[in-house]
């Protein structure tokens, strides 16, 4: 199942609490109904700002104490200018920590090279 946040403006400042709050109320409940889930948050690049959404999305997550939830990052190089910054999002207790990380790392990887 994929959820796409629409219309997201890159230039709101990080003091906008509403729109981390919103974010962090649809993952919490998508994750509380979907307990074995995996959440994949891939920052568009596509305009250039997606360093800018991945230094907003952190700061959102560890304000609203998702102690709960495990956060994992990871960068894709397919170039010098093609990369992509992506996230993970699940519940240690439905899955094991390091079994995320490595397929993560592994398709991270493989990505990285093609």
């Amino acid at each position: 199942q994929t959820i796409i946040l629409e219309n997201f403006d890159s230039t709101t400042s990080i003091k906008d609490l509403r729109v981390g709050e919103t974010i962090n109320s649809i993952v919490r409940e998508y994750l509380k109904n979907n307990k074995t889930c995996v959440l994949t948050y891939v920052c568009d690049s596509l305009d250039g700002y997606a360093l800018a959404r991945h230094r907003k999305f952190n700061p959102w997550y560890q304000l609203y104490d998702n102690s709960a939830l495990v956060l994992r990052n990871y960068t894709v190089e397919i170039s010098d200018l093609e990369i992509y910054l992506l996230s993970s999002i699940f519940d240690p207790r439905e899955h094991e920590t390091e079994f995320i990380d490595s397929l993560f790392k592994r398709e991270v990887a493989a990505l990285s090279k093609s």
